[in-house]
């Protein structure tokens, strides 16, 4: 799953505090296995990409990466992600839908 995070071209996406380029570590921190630190990088893409209750550019392609995490069992602290995730789907999510021109 995370292997194709490098695909993804962060650097351009905007993120609270400027470009995104910082997002692939702390999706991948969520995997740490230090709880600390887990809550530490969820912190970072709370307050970073899912900023003030409202989605940043890099929001919708985050998604589909804690997606899946939240999906797999093995994961710690599922319930976490999927908590930071329903909170944002009740949040203004207008950058998550695709403009059409």
């Amino acid at each position: 799953m995370l292997e194709r995070l490098a695909e993804v071209p962060w650097g351009e996406f905007g993120a609270a505090y400027g470009p995104a380029e910082w997002v692939p570590e702390a999706i991948r921190g969520l995997l740490d296995p230090d709880p600390d630190e887990r809550r530490n990088a969820l912190s970072w893409l709370e307050e970073g990409v899912f900023q003030q209750q409202t989605a940043v550019e890099a929001t919708r392609h985050l998604i589909h990466f804690v997606l899946g995490l939240a999906a797999e069992p093995s994961v710690p602290d599922r319930q976490l992600l999927l908590m930071s995730l329903a909170w944002l789907i009740g949040a203004s999510t207008h950058l998550l839908v695709p403009k059409i021109s």
